[in-house]
């Protein structure tokens, strides 16, 4: 009786171990989604510039760079090996990254206007002017046009 006993409580046990195994998590709990538009300023693709979204309650912020048509993608962000934008409203602001150094994740202070050609009420991570509702599915037309105006 007593090797029984043993023998159900073992197996419960390794049931349950392998029953836990299999509910932890290997990563964040962020779901993100593939986001790409285009950038233009006053009609014209805007290039060098990086697009930031900032997600709900800032939990991930996801990044890209427009090319020489103005075309981003949001390749890389805010959690490492994960990019894109998480689903729903986002807040979306513009910077230049310095050389070298990476765009930043969220800057101490507004570049100036010399220093980047996007206009600075699009440019204030603390107060973003924009926003993209970004589906479920992702986007390929997250397009912004902006003014210098």
């Amino acid at each position: 009786m007593m090797a029984y006993r043993q023998l159900t409580t073992w197996t419960v046990m390794l049931w349950l171990v392998s029953l836990g195994a299999g509910c932890g998590r290997s990563g964040s709990d962020v779901k993100t989604v593939a986001v790409s538009g285009t950038v233009y300023l006053d009609d014209q693709p805007l290039e060098g510039i990086t697009v930031v979204f900032i997600g709900e309650n800032a939990r991930f912020v996801g990044m890209g760079e427009t090319g020489p048509d103005g075309k981003y993608r949001l390749d890389y962000g805010s959690i490492p090996r994960t990019r894109g934008a998480m689903p729903g409203m986002n807040r979306v602001y513009f910077t230049v990254a310095a050389e070298d150094e990476g765009p930043p994740m969220i800057p101490d202070e507004v570049p100036k206007p010399k220093d980047n050609p996007v206009p600075p009420k699009y440019c204030d991570p603390a107060n973003p002017q924009l926003t993209f509702d970004v589906p479920a599915r992702g986007s390929q037309e997250a397009d912004f046009r902006l003014s210098s105006r």
